[in-house]
């Protein structure tokens, strides 16, 4: 019997990898955020929410026809502002062929953010609304809120609870 969850990624949601970064929320303290996501020099992040039309231009944006890496930028879980430090150092490369591996990094959130690598396969929902992950024998669904040239943002939820994820071309 699969386990199913409902996430979002932070590529990772995994994005799963995406939303397997996602998805652990464990022992990681919160970077501070005061008035939402700001870049380096403290202006306030602008997500996209275009969305592909067809799969074919799905594909060219999401992996390329090759692969693409994509690192979090923005992970937010509902009632909790900040985004955990941990996933500062995730990446998730996204593979024309179906595949995807996933590095944690050297810091690790815990929960289902165990081990540094993972890998498994990815599709998209024929309405190109949702990517599905799986890894092993569970499967990850990540809500396509936006995809443009450099720019994934996925949404979801973990035991309910609501999260979203930004991530940008590495």
């Amino acid at each position: 019997m699969k386990n199913e969850k409902h996430i979002t990624l932070r590529l990772v949601s995994l994005l799963s990898g995406i939303m397997i970064a996602i998805l652990a929320m464990g022992s990681c303290e919160l970077t501070e955020l005061d008035s939402g996501p700001e870049d380096m020099n403290g202006s306030e992040i602008t997500l996209p929410t275009d969305k592909p039309a067809s799969a074919t231009e799905f594909n060219e944006l999401f992996h390329g026809n090759n692969q693409k890496e994509w690192i979090p930028i923005v992970f937010t879980i509902a009632s909790i502002e900040g985004m955990q430090d941990c996933r500062l150092d995730d990446q998730i490369n996204i593979n024309s062929d179906g595949t995807f591996t996933y590095d944690g990094g050297n810091q690790l959130c815990g929960a289902e953010d165990d081990s540094r690598m993972k890998a498994g396969t990815w599709r998209i929902t024929e309405d190109l609304s949702t990517i599905v992950f799986t890894e092993d024998s569970n499967q990850y669904f990540a809500n396509v809120e936006a995809l443009v040239s450099d720019t994934l943002v996925v949404s979801g939820s973990y035991f309910g609870i609501r999260l979203k994820g930004a991530y940008i071309l590495k």
